[in-house]
Parts: C-alpha cells; structure tokens; sequence
C-alpha cells in the first residue's frame, strides 16, 4: 500500500501494519460496491482497490484504482466507521486525516471488466485488531468454483 499516494500522504509514518488483502477476478462486468464495516465503531480503516495487470498472483505492475484514508482522531466523525464503494460517490481517493469538506469514508463505485484481476488491501490504521466485515453489491460479479452436485431426495 505504500505505491496508494492518498495513504502514504507524505509521510513515511502512514505504513501498512495491520492489514488484509483479497483478490478476485471478474466474470460478469459491472459495477462494484462494498462496505467494509470495523467490528470496533471508532476504528479508522483504510483500502486501496488495485487493479492487477499481470493476474491475480502477480502484484507487479498494479494499478491504484480507488485510494480511501479519510480517518480522525475523535470519534463520532464522518470519517471514521464503515467505508467503502458507495453508489452516488463521485470521488476516486481521499487523503488521510478528515480536513477535507467532500471526505466521508466512501468512495465512487468501481466498472469492473470480465477477465481482469483486482485486488482490495485493507488496513486498520488504529490498530486494535478487532476485525471487521465486508458486505459486497453491485451488478458485477466474481469468477470462482461453480458447484457440481446431485441432491437425491429419496
């Protein structure tokens, strides 16, 4: 995550420390969105959406697609708690702290293409590890196992 200008803003102290990532590849194109909601409300999370150009188990040559590290450092704030991709979101990053009237923790929703490897790095930048959940949308779909089994009912 330190290649996401939005997160490293200028300062080699914003680093990946407490972080996760997926990765997937898209079988039906269309638009994605998700809430990524912290198990601890006043947790500041942070991700990068990346797109990856030579598959999905090779992170050569990413691509910063969505870039969110709005956080604060007094809770309730507008920047703190779920974030995500958000239909009716215009922007594609926010820098890291909340000094910024358009920041909210959410971020435009992302085209998908069929075929094509992305990945989503998340990291919790207050450090509590106490986990998070993730609830995915949009018309867009993943590419993974289909099942192949027979019910028998007698």
């Amino acid at each position: 995550m330190d290649d996401a200008l939005c997160f490293a803003n200028g300062s080699a102290t914003n680093i990946e420390t407490n972080s996760v990532w997926y990765t997937w590849i898209c079988d039906e194109p269309g638009e994605l969105v998700f809430t990524l909601t912290p198990s601890n409300e006043t947790d500041d999370l942070d991700f990068v959406v990346y797109e990856l150009p030579n598959g999905i188990n090779d992170c050569s040559g990413k691509r910063v697609l969505r870039c969110m590290a709005s956080g604060d450092f007094a809770y309730p704030s507008r920047c703190m708690g779920p974030t995500g991709l958000r239909i009716g979101e215009r922007d594609n990053d926010e820098p890291a702290g909340c000094n910024l009237g358009r920041q909210n923790s959410f971020l435009s929703p992302l085209d998908m293409e069929a075929g094509v490897a992305y990945a989503l790095a998340i990291n919790n930048f207050t450090s509590t590890n106490n986990g998070l959940s993730i609830e995915f949308g949009g018309t867009g779909t993943f590419s993974g196992p289909e099942a192949n089994f027979t019910l028998d009912a007698s």
